[in-house]
């Protein structure tokens, strides 16, 4: 027969238990989620930067996509980093950027920051326009006014 001890330690035991499961927060494992796909990613290298200066041509680190108008990073030695903004011009793997601010060197390496798109309200109580008084009063029907 097991001793009261025992027996006290599974009774203690089971809303313990039940007490650690509900401890975990939904909410807090969305957020690590949602921070871990907007984390900037290296995407590729500065390959060269012309001596006229104003831009660098990029190469980048597999089948990136990269079009018109995305704002990149790049990052190099003695906290040196610039903005560059993608021009739209590229032939296989190298892609040309304006340089916007800061400095850049060859060999710097680049990197993408994902900012997804807000969500749009689609519901269809949210695309349409509210009632104005003239309209209310046609709905209602005959309303006698007094003058």
């Amino acid at each position: 027969m097991p001793s009261a001890s025992t027996v006290f330690r599974s009774i203690c035991f089971i809303p313990c238990l039940a007490l650690l499961s509900c401890a975990m927060d939904p909410n807090e494992k969305e957020a690590t989620d949602e921070s871990a796909t907007t984390a900037p990613q290296l995407i590729g290298r500065v390959a060269s930067v012309p001596s006229e200066g104003g831009f660098v041509l990029i190469q980048k680190f597999g089948a990136t996509k990269l079009p018109s108008g995305t704002v990149l990073t790049s990052r190099g030695e003695e906290d040196r980093n610039a903005n560059l903004l993608v021009t739209g011009e590229s032939l296989g793997q190298f892609t040309a950027a304006d340089i916007r601010s800061g400095q850049v060197r060859t060999g710097d390496g680049v990197y993408s920051h994902h900012i997804p798109n807000p969500e749009t309200a689609t519901s269809s109580a949210d695309l349409e326009p509210e009632s104005t008084d003239s309209e209310l009063n046609t709905k209602t029907g005959n309303v006698q006014k007094n003058n």
